[in-house]
């Protein structure tokens, strides 16, 4: 599982990394949107780009577009514990998709338990 907080200040929930690259796109992720990731076992993530994305521009620089590039996330540190229990206090409300939002409140129970 990964948590990533994104630029809008929601917590998204995916399955696998792969299902985290596959739903944040190569611009959005190139953007900075992804403000913070972690997995179940408070393992903090970063984004590794494999390809980065190509920006082309016309001729006259009237149209542009962009190439997506390809990305991973991979591991930035060791477990966490308490940036992840800031992270799922700070943000308690707002979980994509919502069913994810008992699993992060059961995860909260357990984080705080073990930090007392």
């Amino acid at each position: 599982m990964l948590i990533v907080l994104l630029d809008d200040q929601r917590l998204y929930v995916f399955p696998t990394l792969d299902a985290a690259v596959i739903g944040i796109e190569a611009p959005d992720a190139e953007a900075g949107l992804i403000r913070t990731a972690f997995d179940e076992r408070a393992v903090p993530y970063k984004v590794e780009w494999v390809r980065p994305n190509i920006h082309r521009k016309s001729f006259f620089g009237l149209s542009s577009s962009v190439e997506f590039g390809k990305y991973r996330f991979v591991p930035a540190g060791p477990p966490d514990p308490a940036a992840l229990l800031r992270l799922l206090e700070e943000h308690p409300n707002f979980t994509e998709p919502a069913e994810a939002e008992a699993v992060l409140s059961s995860m909260l129970s357990r984080l705080r338990a073990a930090s007392s």
